[in-house]
C-alpha cells in the first residue's frame, strides 16, 4: 500500500530525467515505511481508525481551506515519490 504508483512514479522521475533501476513497488514501500515514522508530525486525524495508512485525514487545512477527508495531497504522493527515487539510487532511508 502506498499513495503514489508505480506508474505515477516512472513519469515523475522520468519528467526528471531519471532512470529507475530497481522495482518501483520495492522502493515506493521503502519510502512508505519512511514517511510512516513521521504520522505524528501530521496534521489532522486519521479519517477512519481502521484504515492502514496515515491519510487521508480529516480537519487538514491548507491556505485556510479544509482538504477533503478522502483526499491524498499531491504534495505528499510528490514527496513519496522523491524519497523513492532517493532509495533507488542508493540512498538508505531507514538506517536503523
Amino acid at each position: 500500500m502506498t499513495y503514489a504508483t508505480a506508474l505515477e512514479l516512472d513519469q515523475y522521475a522520468t519528467a526528471r530525467g531519471v532512470a529507475l533501476t530497481q522495482d518501483a513497488n520495492v522502493t515506493l514501500t521503502i519510502a512508505m515505511d519512511y514517511l510512516a515514522t513521521l504520522e505524528g508530525s501530521w496534521q489532522g486525524e486519521r479519517t477512519s481508525a481502521v484504515q492502514p495508512l496515515a491519510w487521508p485525514r480529516t480537519n487538514v487545512y491548507v491556505y485556510g481551506t479544509a482538504l477533503a477527508s478522502d483526499a491524498i495531497p499531491q504534495s505528499l504522493k510528490d514527496a513519496q515519490m522523491r524519497l523513492a527515487m532517493e532509495s533507488d539510487a542508493g540512498v538508505v532511508l531507514m538506517p536503523s
